[in-house]
């Protein structure tokens, strides 16, 4: 995530923050992160091209991160969602999101989605629990850019993970990860473990 905020994808270099080198400002990532090795450092210098040449499906053609300019793109981008009464909230007069209604809302099934119907069924289920929400939803947004110009600019929301995908590994088990763990399958895994498929909704 610190990576990718402070970069410039149309350069692959630092946008600011007094690092003259993609190494360098790599390094001083790494160190914040606990990835101090130089080593490590080579590595992710190694695949940092291919993270921002690879193509995102979007509902109209492709982008890579390298396409996007510093002004098509907001990092780390805050906010505040009222739900019910936001600041102003009373438990008088603001009756709660009901957990129901919006586990029923959340698992309608959908055309043309990436969500697998199976997670639906999960989210229908009368044992799946979902708190009373008010108040205010509260997050970041790792990234959203916007592509495109005139009637045909779109914004989109991107999210970041790191998670260790593949096989469980026992407590002090080194991580083994392969190139196919980061496919559709197992990332679809990943997706519905965590409840991400929640989240972005």
């Amino acid at each position: 995530h610190t990576l990718l905020e402070g970069l410039d994808f149309q350069t692959a270099l630092p946008r600011a923050g007094g690092h003259d080198s993609l190494h360098g400002y790599i390094a001083a990532a790494g160190q914040q992160q606990g990835v101090g090795t130089e080593d490590d450092h080579s590595k992710l210098a190694a695949v940092l091209p291919a993270v921002l040449d690879t193509p995102i499906p979007l509902d109209h053609g492709r982008v890579r991160l390298r396409d996007l300019t510093l002004r098509d793109r907001l990092d780390e981008l805050a906010f505040d969602l009222p739900i019910r009464g936001g600041v102003d909230h009373d438990a008088t007069v603001h009756r709660p999101i009901d957990p129901d209604e919006l586990r029923a809302a959340l698992g309608q099934p959908r055309t043309g989605g990436n969500v697998p119907d199976a997670y639906l069924a999960l989210v229908r289920h009368k044992d799946f629990r979902l708190p009373e929400l008010a108040g205010f939803l509260t997050g970041s947004i790792d990234l959203a850019f916007r592509v495109g110009s005139g009637p045909a600019q779109r914004w989109y929301v991107c999210d970041y993970k790191t998670n260790h995908v593949g096989p469980a590994r026992r407590p002090g088990e080194q991580a083994v990860n392969v190139p196919s763990h980061y496919g559709p399958r197992w990332l679809q895994w990943a997706m519905a473990h965590h409840h991400y498929y929640l989240q972005y909704h």
